[in-house]
């Protein structure tokens, strides 16, 4: 059953964006500010002389000198980083990571058995910022897909409710920080589908879900017409000291298909939707507070990144399996450089600031596939000497020492 429903789950989400086939379309820039800045997703976060990231199970630190060598949270002395007890490995470590007082939080989703129930839970892990110790502090139920976030000092988690008929939907739970007191916060009504978005912004809980309005046949799944399904999707709010739901408000109703809260950037929600006459994606503006009216940011063709005045996006080059560019043009919408990111693919720039983006992307070598993580230097971009440069990870006994 795991596996076929998350096989069900593939094919859902490519009906969901059938047709979404970019072509190269005229470049329109509003006048808006618009960054990544970590994106909401919490895959790098910034420290006084330096960065946290996770990357292929590890926690690490990097001062910010690309001839430098980042390097495990772990202190203990001669640790090879290469077992579980190495205080920053994390097996299976989801990339998003939480800091919370002096410590990260962590979910990793390779499950283990409850000694009391037998069900198989996955850990969320506390790693102390020093890199001198590391525990379990709370656990969820193991699901074939899980998103969480932590969110005034609770955590929030999906949870996957699979059917016997082969249809599922989500439902959210809160947790405290201990995990010890545990409830569900809400139900979804839609089938098979997908939570995007579960992110805390201002004063308020994000949930955007994607999925069908009805149960799903699966058991003639050869002819189901995946295009013609009643898809929906939603974007609820949820305040936590109310408890209170808002589910689709009016400031955010927009003609097209709501794709996802794409970024984060100071006092600013950007919010991605989908023009499928058009094959656009749209991006609107807001503020944290939801009296303020969105505005219009522009139209590109891919997920946008900013630099001050300076935008970017990825672009795999259509007529040419073996290019995939990533391009920067600045505000008017001008060409400025184009970095060869080839052979890599899939690759996804997470977070930028003034000085970094911050690329990952998936490595195969010898039919094993791991994370690598680059960086492109901000002002090198000026003099179109920019590239994507490889951060080299120390794992040889080099330990944590700030």
């Amino acid at each position: 059953m795991e596996k076929k429903t998350k096989f069900k789950r593939r094919m859902f989400a490519v009906a969901a964006i059938v047709g979404m086939g970019m072509t190269m379309t005229q470049i329109a820039f509003g006048k808006e500010s618009f960054n990544a800045e970590n994106g909401g997703l919490n895959y790098v976060l910034p420290a006084d002389n330096g960065y946290y990231f996770l990357c292929g199970g590890h926690l690490y630190f990097w001062n910010g000198d690309v001839t430098k060598q980042a390097v495990p949270l772990c202190s203990r002395p001669n640790c090879s980083h290469t077992t579980e007890d190495c205080v920053a490995m994390i097996r299976d470590a989801s990339r998003k990571m939480y800091e919370v007082d002096d410590g990260f939080y962590v979910l990793s989703t390779w499950p283990r058995e409850d000694s009391r129930t037998g069900e198989k839970m996955m850990p969320i892990w506390r790693v102390e910022k020093d890199g001198s110790g590391k525990e379990i502090i709370a656990e969820i139920p193991e699901a074939g897909s899980v998103n969480y976030t932590i969110f005034q000092d609770k955590i929030y988690y999906t949870m996957e409710d699979a059917q016997e008929d082969g249809n599922y939907q989500f439902s959210i739970w809160q947790m405290s920080l201990d995990g010890k007191d545990n409830k569900q916060i809400w139900q979804s009504d839609l089938y098979s589908g997908y939570i995007d978005t579960l992110q805390g912004i201002g004063d308020w809980l994000y949930v955007s879900e994607n999925g069908c309005e009805e149960i799903i046949d699966w058991t003639n799944e050869d002819n189901i017409d995946f295009e013609k399904l009643p898809m929906r999707t939603n974007l609820y709010l949820y305040q936590p000291q109310a408890e209170e739901w808002i589910t689709n408000p009016d400031e955010y109703k927009k003609e097209d298909v709501l794709l996802s809260i794409q970024n984060i950037y100071q006092d600013e929600i950007y919010l991605t939707y989908y023009d499928s006459k058009a094959e656009i994606r749209k991006v609107w503006e807001k503020g944290f507070d939801l009296e303020d009216e969105a505005q219009f940011v522009g139209e590109f063709p891919r997920k946008v990144y900013k630099w001050d005045d300076l935008y970017g996006y990825t672009w795999p080059d259509r007529n040419n399996e073996n290019e995939n560019w990533f391009e920067i043009y600045d505000h008017n919408g001008t060409f400025v450089q184009k970095i060869d990111l080839y052979p890599y693919d899939d690759v996804d720039i997470v977070s930028a600031d003034e000085k970094y983006a911050f690329v990952y992307w998936e490595q195969v070598q010898d039919n094993v596939s791991q994370d690598v993580i680059g960086v492109i230097e901000r002002d090198k971009i000026a003099t179109q000497e920019a590239t994507l440069i490889q951060l080299t990870k120390g794992m040889n006994g080099n330990s944590f020492e700030r």
